[in-house]
């Protein structure tokens, strides 16, 4: 299938708007917050006014006596059991606070009354008393010598881990120059439209019902069943539509607090953040201190590259060991190095919990890499972008750390950056404090080593006598378009028009279980289990088809909505009689087909080497930047990007998704930065947080780049995170090449700019 050239599809490869936009541009659709639920009470959530401090009693007396109030829960109503993220392995974090608090914004108790206003006047009825305890706010200072333990660890550190490959010392020897430096990068708050909310209901049987934004809704249940210390089958989550979430709707606390109070009430259960409280305890993007080093030939060929990464963990261990452990490797696979050593310290700090990004540690570290690469460059005097391509991982190759590339479009995707942005006529004719910058990625398509058991997926197709088709997928759309892409596969592959395809959102009751989206995998794993169902119940319509025709199920096609003999045309049934055909004389039984791939990846070993993904993704960047001398402002003036997507379902799908990728970009690089004073947030909102607007993105320019991966769906692979990776320091090379200063900090504020020239000066 995938040698197939791009006309002989039907639906594969055309712009086809999504097939939830009317209902999203008309306001039909219903998020979490539209539905209402008769006699369902109001959830609010006390949280900690410390970073860090014992809890020394909590008094709910007055906040239960308030009329109209049902229930109201502290750690005592909780199972007492400390739970963690399934892929971390550690285990610290009650669902409400038992003797300590950690962080501003630190969960402590939880209200459910009759109307809004009732439970947050409940909620100033509850007294807690404190014992404030010192706070550490950055991960350098929290790993001291002689700080007061967060959690019971040595110096809190929450996971640290060294992994060498070849022999970098002798690689940095070979070097004709090496670069010692560090690097640092903030929080980025995920910044969706739609907070966290959820209606949870606990009916007479003892099961709790769920209905959520939520990312992954199979896998949600083994933490809420190992908090709740309950069987998995005692919890049923629905998917509803999400606006917005990047990695940050992942299980989230809110949904066990819910639990708690729906049982204590017996009643159906609302809770929503406010937008102040999405920022309290969102789990932003994990911090990274990086300490880098790299060497170069004079002939530009990266000889070994060796760091030691210093991250922020915040108040729990969340998704963070992942991101550490797992993202901050990736990049090695970018370029043909293999003389490598990482050092990862994940360290616990009194900040919200840091977790899952859009990019999974690979801006972080990608940000340092790609600006030591330009400035290794550019002092050997070699061209930024022909250093990129000479050291360019190519299709075949097999990194340091074990990932076999199947498919590889990173060198194609720097050419035609150069070419779009006319890259060497522009480096030379460049106006007064403008400057060119180019930056690389690579990504996953999936992650064995994130849940060892598998990295799979699973998907129903039903056809109803009707002819209408039901997908009932094992992945989860998060805003980005899957209920689309899904679609268009299984049209393709079944052979109907795309109206007759009706996509299903999470239900685990209904669908297999499924990890969820995350590491670029809903389109190259989910989307080959829905082609593979629909292959399946394809053949099934054809075997009834055959006997209606007379004919041999090999000599059967479905076309348009039409099942035809090959080669007579003329002899034809339409889709919808052979359907009603197949139910009513298999004694109503609808016509089911059920897909599972199983991409071929391993379990990386306990040195973190092995294939962990059944593909990987590549892209490549541009941007020209000005700076102006006197107020250290950047602007952008054009950006250029062509992303390896294997094969493009729908470009008009991929181009969106690098557009707003390269947009959340330009905010982590330029804006985004969330302001502390003593473990306090000083600006939990967009007034003061500054994520960007239309005003701030650029003319861009985006090219595709088809590899025609031999194990996606049709070719394709994932686009979502590794379109993001790259922009923070394309954007610093480019203010680098402006004006000759390195930033090494982000966001890049123009306060730092104008620093770094005073410095220079």
């Amino acid at each position: 299938m995938n040698s197939q050239r791009p006309e002989a599809f039907r639906m594969i490869g055309q712009r086809i708007p999504r097939v939830d936009a009317r209902d999203k541009a008309t306001g039909r659709t219903r998020y979490v917050a539209d539905i209402k639920v008769q006699g369902a009470l109001f959830g609010k959530v006390l949280r900690s006014p410390y970073p860090h401090a014992r809890v020394l009693n909590v008094d709910i007396s007055r906040a239960e006596r308030l009329p109209g109030v049902r229930a109201v829960v502290t750690h005592a109503d909780t199972p007492g059991v400390l739970y963690g993220s399934y892929s971390s392995g550690i285990k610290d974090e009650f669902i409400l606070a038992k003797d300590r608090v950690r962080y501003v914004g630190d969960e402590v108790a939880a209200v459910a009354a009759i109307d809004p206003d009732i439970a947050m006047e409940a909620l100033t009825l509850i007294r807690v008393n404190y014992e404030p305890l010192p706070g550490y706010f950055h991960p350098e200072e929290a790993m001291a010598e002689g700080t007061v333990p967060i959690h019971p660890s040595d110096r809190n550190i929450a996971s640290h881990r060294l992994t060498v490959r070849g022999d970098p010392d002798a690689g940095l020897r070979e070097a004709d120059l090496v670069l010692d430096d560090r690097f640092e990068t903030d929080l980025q708050i995920h910044a969706y439209l739609e907070p966290v909310a959820c209606i949870v209901e606990y009916d007479s049987r003892d099961r709790f019902h769920l209905w959520a934004p939520i990312q992954n809704p199979s896998w949600s249940r083994i933490i809420f069943a190992e908090a709740m210390d309950l069987p998995i089958g005692r919890f049923h989550c629905v998917q509803t539509p999400i606006g917005g979430a990047f990695g940050g709707k992942l299980e989230q606390k809110l949904y066990l607090i819910g639990f708690l109070l729906a049982r204590r009430a017996k009643r159906p259960i609302r809770l929503e953040n406010t937008r102040e409280e999405e920022f309290q305890s969102s789990m932003p993007r994990v911090p990274m201190v990086i300490y880098l080093k790299m060497g170069m030939r004079k002939d530009g060929l990266i000889t070994a590259k060796t760091h030691r990464i210093i991250a922020d963990n915040g108040a729990y261990a969340k998704y963070a060991p992942g991101v550490v452990n797992l993202g901050t490797y990736r990049i090695d696979g970018l370029y043909r190095i293999q003389n490598v050593r990482n050092e990862c310290i994940l360290v616990y700090t009194n900040r919200p919990p840091t977790s899952a990004f859009r990019g999974f540690g690979n801006p972080q570290i990608t940000f340092a890499v790609e600006s030591m690469i330009d400035v290794l460059s550019r002092k050997l005097g070699l061209d930024p972008l022909e250093v990129r391509i000479k050291n360019a991982a190519l299709p075949g190759d097999v990194t340091a750390h074990g990932f076999r590339f199947t498919s590889c479009g990173f060198r194609e995707s720097l050419e035609e950056v150069g070419r779009m942005m006319d890259y060497q006529r522009v480096r030379r004719e460049r106006g007064p404090n403008e400057g060119i910058g180019l930056s690389g990625t690579t990504h996953v398509c999936g992650n064995r080593g994130f849940f060892p058991l598998f990295d799979g997926s699973t998907a129903i197709i039903r056809v109803d006598e009707g002819g209408n088709v039901r997908v009932i997928p094992g992945e989860t759309d998060v805003g980005q378009g899957l209920l689309t892409t899904f679609a268009m596969i299984a049209a393709e592959a079944l052979g109907v028009v795309l109206d007759r395809i009706r996509v299903d959102e999470g239900d685990t009751d209904l669908s297999a279980f499924g990890l969820g989206t995350w590491g670029d995998r809903a389109t190259f794993i989910g989307g080959n289990a829905v082609r593979l169902a629909a292959l399946e119940a394809k053949k099934e319509i054809l075997r009834v088809a055959a006997d209606m025709l007379e004919a041999n199920v090999e000599d059967l096609d479905i076309h348009e909505d039409r099942i035809i003999v090959k080669g007579t045309p003329s002899r034809r049934l339409d889709f919808e009689e052979v359907t009603a055909r197949a139910v009513y004389t298999q004694g109503g039984s609808p016509i089911m087909g059920k897909g599972t791939f199983i991409p071929e990846s391993d379990g990386a070993d306990s040195t973190l080497y092995g294939n962990i993904s059944g593909t990987y993704a590549f892209g490549a960047q541009g941007c020209k930047v000005r700076v102006d001398p006197r107020t250290g402002e950047v602007e952008i003036l054009e950006f250029y990007a062509a992303h390896d997507v294997g094969r493009a379902i729908n470009p008009m799908a991929c181009e969106g998704q690098v557009e707003g990728s390269v947009a959340q970009g330009i905010g982590y690089g330029l804006l985004e930065k969330v302001e502390y004073k003593d473990g306090v947030m000083l600006n939990p909102g967009f007034l003061h947080y500054r994520v960007p607007t239309a005003l701030d993105v650029p003319k861009m320019c985006t090219a595709l780049i088809e590899s025609i991966d031999p194990a996606g769906p049709f070719g394709a692979k994932g686009v979502a995170e590794p379109s993001m990776t790259p922009t923070a320091a394309c954007i610093a090379n480019a203010i680098y090449n402006a004006v000759g200063v390195q930033i090494k900090e982000i966001p890049v504020t123009p306060q730092k700019v104008l620093k770094a020239l005073k410095d220079k000066r």
